[in-house]
């Protein structure tokens, strides 16, 4: 096959995503919205939400602008092209985050609404909102990507693009996992343990913002993560492809195509494939799809086959992942059974299980990552790993739906709780809420193990365009850049915890003055003022935020120039090693007690006691998935796109190091 034939393929591929989710978009709005008080709940969430994404990008726009103009300057002939490609790639993830959003905040009206034909219909509605977010993710990432290589054919104006990428992702992850915290812990620290109301509660002030928080945190925030990663894994598999040659360039951008059409088809399964595993199926069809398209493209392109086996194997840890992560963490499981139960000697103890389980379960992930590294390596070298981050992150597109789909269900839930619908309909998205949230565990699991290969893919890059092979681990460098990586997810992790508290404070606080000052709020004859919970946890989240995209281009930049490479790739190593561990414990611990919670709701509510610790192990767990985890997760791929952007720009003049 013509290697301007792949590219375009890749593209034709890529537009129809878009236009698939588009169709799907046109489809969901056609779907009634219920009743007025429905309505009036999803207006105000849909507001807030589109609110806080303005004002995130207004926030942002200024480093954008800096930055690109430090490239136009800094890289010479080839400056204004990168710049260009940074820009478009910082505007194409917010524009993917924030249509999928968009379409998600109107799909949580019409699922709860649907939830009152039956589980299914409402099940079909919310798993189509999230489609069209994973359509968009891959269909714009691979558009981009392929587009701008058939434009320009220059890799330094692919890395510009990746760059933009990670950078509106961090800020997306950040600022999104503090916003949904600080309202999720203001609303049942302040409403649920101290006045003892419901849930999503209509007289809570902060019960708006927390729906809010589903939104911008795991639709708009995973929206972007998953672009990058999406974005930097083609990149990196590109830059090392390079010594093989024009057509295996464009095997990347072609098994990326490949996994588009088998996720439409993972999607498909979750829609028809049943009631018992729905979630498993989805990813396990779209990966057994993928995997056997690889095969066709690797016989199409006449490659070595050893090259379809680390695609393979990307794809089967994703699988394994997903089942392993689903193990931990499912509402109705053994594991989070033991949870819920520990908590009848109290809170403590409930919290204590759940990290417990966290960090157990890091175990099977880790061994399933260090195989497929090992044997992707030995099949292709470290172009064969790369190749295996693009397996994994070739279904990302199922991967996003699935985790749309558990905002979609939380929201629909609030709606109906705050719009006041019939039991009978409560009780449907209750259960799909449950669904859903073991959905969100999932993909947190297979967006921290491809974030991880992915950064690995990255830094292989990084060691070849700056020809450090040679680095051993007794090199004092190396290992002063593998313990100063090892501190980062650590030191990241208590920046992010304590803007999470101190987001939460805010929030408490605004919730506490509204319940002492406007008068019959708890007797549900005055409304809060939502809106001003929204901005309160607005301004928080957006406060934060600056400081940690800083810290994330300055930490490699100034190791490179001050210890060398060899420090820095010894820092990327031990950033991914421990950043891997750390946000695998941490989503995993929280989801867990977070499906303690409604494990006790379901089968124990008459249980004070249980209850009690149980909410205690919710909020304890809450910011540690929402918050600390994902921030980690793209944290190391922002480190490592900025090392390989800096590495190779020394190709065209700028030595940074």
């Amino acid at each position: 096959m013509h290697v301007e034939t792949a590219i375009a393929g890749a593209i034709g591929i890529a537009l129809i995503g878009v236009i698939y989710a588009l169709w799907l978009a046109w489809h969901i709005m056609l779907r009634p919205t219920g009743t007025k008080a429905m309505e009036e709940v999803a207006a105000a969430i849909s507001d807030g939400a589109s609110a806080y994404l303005e004002r995130q990008f207004k926030t942002v726009a200024p480093f954008v602008v800096a930055i690109a103009a430090v490239i136009w300057v800094g890289l010479g002939p080839i400056g204004l092209l990168t710049a260009l490609a940074f820009v478009l790639g910082a505007g194409a993830s917010a524009l993917a985050a924030y249509t999928g959003m968009t379409v998600a905040v109107r799909a949580n009206v019409r699922t709860a609404e649907a939830a009152r034909h039956g589980v299914q219909n409402a099940m079909a509605l919310a798993f189509k909102g999230g489609g069209v977010a994973g359509m968009l993710v891959v269909g714009l990432a691979l558009l981009g990507v392929a587009g701008l290589y058939w434009m320009v054919g220059n890799i330094i104006v692919l890395a510009g693009f990746g760059f933009g990428a990670s950078l509106i992702s961090l800020f997306a992850r950040v600022g999104g996992g503090i916003f949904t915290k600080a309202a999720d812990m203001g609303a049942d620290l302040v409403g649920k343990l101290e006045f003892g109301i419901p849930e999503d509660d209509p007289r809570n002030p902060a019960a708006i913002a927390d729906n809010i928080g589903d939104m911008v945190g795991d639709c708009a925030g995973t929206a972007a993560d998953l672009f990058e990663s999406y974005v930097v894994a083609l990149i990196a598999a590109m830059v090392l492809a390079g010594a093989f040659g024009p057509a295996v360039m464009s095997l990347p951008l072609l098994m990326a195509g490949a996994g588009i059409l088998a996720s439409a088809a993972g999607c498909f399964v979750f829609l028809h494939g049943g009631r018992a595993y729905p979630l498993s199926w989805a990813v396990l069809a779209s990966g057994v799809l993928a995997a056997s398209f690889f095969g066709v493209i690797i016989d199409m392109l006449k490659l070595d086959v050893r090259l379809w086996g680390a695609g393979a194997l990307g794809v089967m840890a994703t699988i394994a992942i997903a089942y392993t992560v689903d193990f931990y963490t499912r509402h109705d499981g053994r594991i989070v059974r033991s949870i819920a139960h520990a908590g009848r000697f109290g809170p403590a103890a409930n919290i204590v299980k759940g990290l417990s389980v966290g960090m157990r379960s890091t175990i099977i992930p880790v061994l399933i990552i260090a195989i497929a590294t090992i044997a992707a390596n030995e099949l292709a070298g470290i172009f064969g790993l790369a190749l295996a981050a693009v397996g994994m992150i070739s279904t990302a597109c199922v991967v996003l739906a699935i985790d749309s789909f558990g905002a979609i269900v939380d929201n629909a839930g609030g709606i109906a709780r705050m719009a006041r619908l019939p039991p009978e309909v409560r009780s449907i998205t209750d259960h799909l809420d449950r669904l859903g949230n073991s959905a969100k565990a999932i993909t947190k699991g297979i967006t921290i193990g491809s974030a991880a290969v992915c950064a690995l893919a990255l830094l292989g890059a990084v060691v070849s365009v700056t020809g450090s092979e040679q680095i051993t681990i007794t090199n004092a460098g190396v290992m002063a850049g593998i313990f100063l990586g090892a501190l980062i997810p650590l030191y990241l992790c208590g920046i992010m915890l304590g803007a999470g508290v101190h987001a939460a404070e805010q929030m408490v606080t605004e919730v506490r003055h509204q319940f002492r000052n406007i008068k019959d709020i708890l007797k549900g004859k005055a409304k809060p003022d939502y809106a001003r919970c929204i901005d309160v946890g607005t301004r928080a989240a957006l406060t934060e935020i600056a400081p940690v995209g800083v810290f994330a281009i300055i930490a490699p930049l100034f190791v490179g120039m001050v210890l060398g490479t060899a420090a820095l790739s010894g820092m990327l190593a031990g950033a991914i090693a421990v950043g891997l561990l750390l946000a695998l414990a941490l989503a995993n611990a929280g989801y867990a007690l977070d499906n303690a919670k409604k494990h006790v709701e379901s089968y124990e509510g008459g249980n004070v006691g249980l209850m009690a610790a149980s909410e205690v192990g919710d909020l304890v767990g809450d910011p540690l998935k929402d918050t600390a985890a994902p921030a980690i997760n793209v944290f190391i791929k922002v480190m490592a796109m900025v090392a390989l952007l800096a590495a190779i720009a020394g190709l065209y003049g700028l030595h940074l190091f």
